[in-house]
């Protein structure tokens, strides 16, 4: 077992192992699963994305199981650009780059790099969009719940996306910290 093992850290891709002095490199304790946190949450978003958010159920025979994809292919298709936009850049384009930023900065990024304060403020900026993607669905939740005519029931694509927003928060916020925590002691 153990041969097995470091034959996988030997071949173990280069972009998936800390760089020399990334923050992953230097932390100790829980906050070395943080990576694992980044990449769970990315797991959730992109299943968040692809399986269906919910049920809507029209009259007695009509029902169609959304996604947020479908959601955002038919948005396109019936000309709604604005909403079309608005989900796509709130629902798929800024969770995906905040993760893909994160999992960077955590794993790839030397700490003593000049543009590591840059990249971190670019991070965090993107984190502040959080709550959009939460209040987004929300609000299709309740517009579809409005309405009269139509009964909704939700699945887990809507679990997995807040599961994917709130573990990203959470892990946002602790390595914002840990990032700040070791440019004071450069």
């Amino acid at each position: 077992m153990l041969r097995i093992i470091n034959s996988c850290r030997k071949h173990y891709c280069s972009w998936a192992t800390a760089a020399k002095n990334s923050i992953a490199t230097q932390v100790h304790g829980p906050d070395r699963w943080l990576g694992i946190l980044i990449l769970l949450s990315s797991g959730f978003l992109i299943l968040g994305w692809l399986t269906p958010i919910m049920t809507v159920s029209q009259l007695i025979f009509l029902e169609e199981q959304v996604s947020i994809l479908d959601g955002v292919l038919t948005l396109a298709r019936h000309g709604e650009l604005f909403l079309f936009t608005m989900v796509l850049v709130f629902s798929v384009i800024i969770p995906a780059l905040k993760l893909f930023f994160s999992y960077l900065l955590w794993s790839r990024v030397d700490v003593n790099d000049n543009k590591f304060r840059n990249r971190l403020r670019m991070i965090e900026g993107l984190g502040k969009w959080s709550m959009t993607e939460v209040f987004l669905v929300a609000l299709v939740v309740a517009a579809v719940k409005v309405s009269v005519i139509s009964d909704i029931h939700l699945h887990w694509g809507l679990y997995f996306f807040s599961g994917s927003i709130i573990l990203s928060m959470f892990a946002l916020a602790r390595l914002t910290v840990l990032a700040h925590h070791l440019q004071g002691n450069k």
